[in-house]
C-alpha cells in the first residue's frame, strides 16, 4: 500500500504533504525561514516513521475526504505557496500533537526491535543456536548447551567486546527458549564479569 503522504501527494499537481510536532516558543519567534527549515526538519524525521508504520500495519495515519484530511480530531486542507522561481505548489501541514508524536516514535521503536530480534536470530546468533543439542532422553526432552557455550568462550578469546554483545543479544533475544529450556546466562556472564580476559 502507498502511504498517506505518498497518495496525497499524488493527487494532483505539484504538493508536499508535511508532518510537524508543536512549534516550540523559541522557534516561533524566528524567521520565516527558520520556521521553515524547522518544520522539514520534523518532517524529516517523522515521515519516514510514518510511512513505514502505515506500511507495516496496513493502516493510514490520516483520512483524506473531498481534498481535507483529518487526523487527531483536526482537518487540514492545501494551502497555495508560490516559490522565487515563479512555480507555485500545494503544501500541507499536518500538526500532530505531543502525545501522537510520542505515540508513532515509540511505535517505529518497538517494530524495529522486534525486526532487529527477528533478523539477529536469523543471523548473528544463528550459529550458536544450531549449536544447541536436543536429544529425547527418558521420555523427555535433553538440552545440551557445550557447544554454544565453547563457541561463547572462543569468541571472547578473540574479541571480547563482540562476545559480550552476543551473550547478552542471546539472552535478550533467545530468553523464551535457552533460558526456558535450562541454559544458564546468568552464571556464565557472572564468570565472566569476575575474571580477568583470557590471555589472546
Amino acid at each position: 500500500m502507498q502511504s498517506s503522504e505518498e497518495m496525497l501527494e499524488s493527487v494532483g499537481g505539484a504538493r508536499e504533504l508535511l508532518y510537524r510536532g508543536v512549534l516550540p516558543a523559541d522557534i516561533a519567534a524566528q524567521s520565516p525561514e527558520a520556521i521553515d527549515a524547522w518544520i522539514k526538519q520534523q518532517h524529516a524525521e517523522l515521515g519516514p516513521m510514518i510511512a513505514i508504520l502505515e506500511k507495516f500495519n496496513g493502516s493510514s495515519l490520516i483520512s483524506y475526504r473531498f481534498d481535507q484530511a483529518s487526523t487527531g480530531g483536526s482537518t487540514y486542507s492545501w494551502s497555495e505557496l508560490a516559490k522565487l522561481d515563479g512555480t507555485k505548489t500545494q503544501v500541507m501541514n499536518i500538526l500532530l500533537q505531543p502525545e501522537q508524536v510520542e505515540s508513532i516514535k515509540a511505535a517505529y521503536a518497538s517494530l524495529k526491535e522486534s525486526v532487529y530480534a527477528g533478523l539477529v536470530m536469523q543471523t548473528r546468533l544463528k550459529g550458536y543456536l544450531d549449536g544447541v543439542n536436543i536429544q529425547f532422553v527418558d521420555g523427555g526432552l535433553k538440552f545440551d548447551y557445550s557447544a554454544l557455550d565453547a563457541m561463547l568462550e572462543l569468541k571472547r578469546g578473540r574479541q571480547l567486546d563482540e562476545a559480550f554483545q552476543d551473550i547478552v543479544d542471546l539472552h535478550t533475544y533467545g530468553k523464551s527458549f535457552l533460558e526456558g529450556s535450562g541454559w544458564k546466562f546468568g552464571e556464565i556472564l557472572d564468570a565472566w564479569i569476575g575474571c580477568q580476559p583470557p590471555v589472546k
